[in-house]
């Protein structure tokens, strides 16, 4: 098999592959490779090193400007939902399972798991904490006193 016909092989991998792995990445790869297989086609390059050199350069021109371009018109499915998934731990009580301080975070164990917890105050190995929000991955916490339980 030349290389032209090479070429276009990989373009008709790439395009097929494209409906059953769909991303709009696929096929502007397929057109990088049609871009090789003309070059060589026509004679303006010769040999592997370039082909391989111009199916890189073509492949990112047509993935990072025209894939740009089409999605701009053709803008894919996408929404976002109000997560609303850290409003059932708000205000919750966690067990310290390790010391916390004001600059050491500690673990908390918090509905059958353990996770990471930040506080202004030192709160002690053992006593109940009140979950105030979260910052990053850490849940901001502060201790469980009598005017938190009665109010």
């Amino acid at each position: 098999m030349d290389d032209f016909r090479f070429w276009l092989l990989v373009a008709g991998v790439c395009v097929g592959l494209e409906f059953v792995l769909p991303g709009a990445i696929l096929v502007f790869v397929g057109l990088a490779a049609v871009v090789v297989a003309l070059a060589l086609g026509n004679s303006w390059i010769h040999g592997s090193v370039e082909a391989i050199t111009l199916f890189f350069l073509s492949g990112l021109v047509s993935v990072l400007g025209i894939r740009s371009v089409f999605l701009r018109f053709f803008p894919g499915d996408t929404w976002v939902d109000d997560s609303e998934e850290d409003t059932y731990a708000i205000g919750a009580r966690a067990i310290v399972l390790t010391d916390i301080g004001p600059n050491s975070p500690g673990r908390i164990r918090f509905q059958d798991s353990t996770w990471e917890a930040e506080s202004r105050f030192s709160i002690k190995k053992g006593d109940t904490v009140i979950i105030l929000s979260r910052a990053g991955n850490r849940w901001v916490v502060k201790p469980m006193t009598e005017e938190t339980v009665t109010s």
